[in-house]
């Protein structure tokens, strides 16, 4: 039933033979869930209760309130031009939706200035920005509220503003091939690239030359350099020379050389994300090599990232670029390569080699103001594509700076999102996760030539070692797996699902079992040994759909607890923006006429307080009563209070210290204050008295 990859042989080990195992009380097993399916139950039913209570003027009030909460709290498209004003200023562009606009200043492009120009006039409307490098126009932004999805806005009048372009001043009109004016169309709201939510965030993207690849979405925006790299790209001449251009020189054989010609003729049809299954041994690194020269030499991409996950990987793939000959130069001695030690390319480099660590760090947790840009690199290739999800024994200890796997491979997976490239991985061992980021592979010719083992769809997968000992997953595809995993095919009178869960409920055990040396470690002697369940089929199948159904019911009532929460949320934000326009005390109000107003109370304060500036012309955006008033907060509130209360202090007194990070964001306490000798932190320190309110201005990422 069991059928281990053998593909490497393991180091024997002492085994700890299993105990009998007790006997699996199903009913015990079927009591157990229903009780926790009934505590969430009572949860459920007491937050219904409470919602209950309220009669229907007072829900239609409340949901009234909410959705006046939410829609005040939503980005206008004023607001979302200068989240985008911002990042394009970062990405290199000038840009300003007040002053540089075409519509309320007049502002045209100019020499020498990359500008990105508001309200720019296209037909009988107005683009909300004009991309000019120079006098060339080169891209067309819409800018759309949080709440339009962003594809719809491309198509609807990115798209059709491209066609509609005519000269107005001295700007240069690009030619091509099609309809479009302008090469470069963008759609965005503002809002940061969720995966969840990719056609409601992000920058999406479409090359108007390229007809055969769909729109993308970005993390950020290309910077100018970017851009003129892309317009030096020809795609259909690229095309033509990959197809003139002979293979033969690099002496590869068949099987490199299909999975060469298959990598291009993914690239060709505008695939972006691509997969090439090779065994070990049979030629990886070459086949990459000759790939990368015929796609540079072409002109078919302008830059190569190659991600290693391991520095040790990196200075092999150096040497095999010094030291593989084409037509009696090495790739090195044609082309220019940066190797790991190399933070970032230069404008001639074309192949960077980089770990994903390396690079996670300079695009995710920096302190450089400079990252890369999302056009850096065009082609990225991943060697040991596979790694992103192995267990820890095989992992570098750079990759043991993360948190943990999961953190690993969510990081490796943004890595490849940042960059606006096509992707190609390389591995061995295209398991199933593998697929799911590069898709499946394109070419598996070495992989047949060689002694890996494809197992078939419904087997269940077992980690054996590290951190991920013990972790099951049924194959969704058919699927090789590596070394750290052990696959079981049930027999076809076994239900597939009854082992998994069996093996689910016997994780603890069989990890115990693995303990022992450096790393937890279950061999495939153990694996095999150990004991399993046996019921009539019919019964496995029942025990199997008595599992998912109250599996199915625990699952339901946690995402209804979840939904009330929501909705108790919102309600706290109404209840606050009732609060805050007075209805909370309008009856109190009208009981005690005889209180004096805030305009009193405002006198009163500012005859000690004496600020400057003072004006009471203040913008007012809440319906507040007559009887308050809105003032500056410097008017009422010192701010940052002098030092010379604290000039008699001992430098060597130990006083409490609050960083910002130990001030809370959900509850505003301070959380976890430092204890620190005054003469460190007096140079910058803000003191503050007991009940003086603190208020975090900014944070890392904000």
């Amino acid at each position: 039933m069991i059928q281990p990859n053998d593909n490497v042989s393991l180091c024997a080990q002492s085994i700890n033979r299993p105990k009998e195992q007790k006997k699996v009380d199903t009913e015990q097993l079927q009591q157990e869930y229903e009780e926790k399916l009934k505590k969430l139950e009572d949860e459920l039913e007491s937050i219904r209760a409470k919602a209950s209570e309220e009669n229907a003027e007072e829900k239609t009030k409340r949901k009234k309130r909410a959705a006046t909460f939410m829609r005040r709290h939503e980005l206008t498209e004023s607001e979302t031009r200068a989240i985008i004003d911002e990042k394009l200023r970062a990405a290199g562009w000038e840009a300003d939706t007040t002053l540089l606009n075409h519509y309320t200043h007049g502002t045209v492009p100019e020499k020498n200035r990359n500008m990105a120009i508001a309200e720019w006039k296209v037909g009988s409307g107005r683009a909300d920005y004009a991309l000019f490098i120079g006098l060339k126009l080169v891209g067309l932004i819409e800018a759309k509220a949080k709440k339009r999805t962003i594809p719809s806005a491309l198509e609807s009048q990115t798209k059709v503003y491209a066609r509609q372009v005519r000269q107005i001043e001295n700007e240069e009109i690009l030619q091509t091939r099609n309809e479009y004016k302008v090469p470069f169309l963008y759609a965005t709201n503002g809002r940061p690239f969720l995966r969840q939510l990719q056609e409601e965030s992000g920058i999406w993207f479409w090359d108007s030359r390229k007809p055969l690849e769909h729109a993308r979405p970005l993390e950020g925006w290309h910077s100018p350099d970017d851009l003129l790299m892309l317009l030096g790209q020809d795609d259909e001449n690229a095309n033509q020379r990959l197809e003139e251009e002979s293979i033969s020189i690099f002496g590869l054989r068949p099987y490199q050389e299909k999975a060469v010609l298959a990598a291009e003729e993914a690239l060709k049809a505008g695939q972006r994300r691509m997969l090439i299954a090779m065994a070990t041994g049979t030629g990886k690194t070459r086949t990459a090599i000759a790939l990368m020269y015929r796609l540079i030499k072409s002109k078919k991409c302008r830059r190569i990232l190659f991600l290693v996950d391991r520095n040790s990987l990196g200075k092999q793939t150096e040497d095999a670029l010094k030291d593989t000959k084409i037509e009696g130069y090495s790739f090195s001695d044609i082309y220019d390569v940066k190797s790991i030690g190399d933070i970032s390319p230069e404008v001639a480099t074309k192949v960077h080699i980089a770990t994903v660590q390396g690079m996670v760090r300079r695009l995710f947790y920096s302190n450089e103001e400079k990252i890369p840009s999302v056009g850096q690199y065009d082609f990225i290739i991943v060697d040991e594509a596979h790694r992103g999800y192995t267990s820890d024994r095989e992992m570098s200890e750079e990759e043991l700076l993360f948190r943990d796997q999961n953190d690993y491979v969510s990081q490796y997976r943004r890595v490849l999102d940042y960059f606006d490239a096509a992707c190609l991985g390389l591995t061995a061992t295209p398991a199933l996760h593998t697929t799911q980021i590069f898709g499946m592979p394109i070419s598996e010719e070495a992989l047949k030539k060689s002694s890996a083992k494809l197992f078939p769809k419904d087997s269940v997968a077992i980690a054996m070692y590290g951190a991920t000992i013990g972790k099951l997953g049924i194959l969704g595809i058919d699927a090789a797996t590596n070394q750290a995993c052990a696959v079981g095919v049930p027999h076809f009178l076994m239900d597939k699902d009854f082992m998994f869960y069996y093996f689910f409920y016997q994780r603890k055990t069989l990890i115990d079992l693995g303990k022992g040396g450096a790393q937890p470690n279950i061999s495939q002697t153990i694996i095999k040994d150990f004991p399993h369940l046996l019921p009539p089929l019919k019964e496995q199948k029942r025990i199997v759909n008595k599992i998912k159904q109250l599996l199915s019911k625990i699952d339901e009532a946690k995402r209804l607890i979840e939904e009330a929460k929501e909705t108790f949320e919102l309600r706290r934000a109404a209840i606050l923006d009732k609060a805050f326009q007075g209805e909370l005390t309008r009856k109190w109000r009208e009981q005690h006429p005889e209180i004096e107003s805030a305009e009193v109370l405002y006198n009163k304060i500012i005859r000690f307080t004496k600020p400057k500036n003072v004006s009471s012309n203040v913008e007012q955006k809440l319906n507040i009563p007559d009887t308050w008033k809105m003032v500056r907060l410097g008017e009422v509130v010192q701010v940052n209070p002098p030092k010379k209360k604290l000039e008699e202090i001992s430098d060597q007194k130990i006083c409490t210290f609050v960083p910002m990070p130990a001030v809370s964001d959900k509850t505003g306490k301070i959380e976890s204050p430092e204890e620190k000798e005054y003469t460190k932190v007096k140079k910058g320190y803000t003191f503050f008295s007991e009940n003086d309110v603190c208020v975090k201005f900014y944070s890392k990422g904000r």
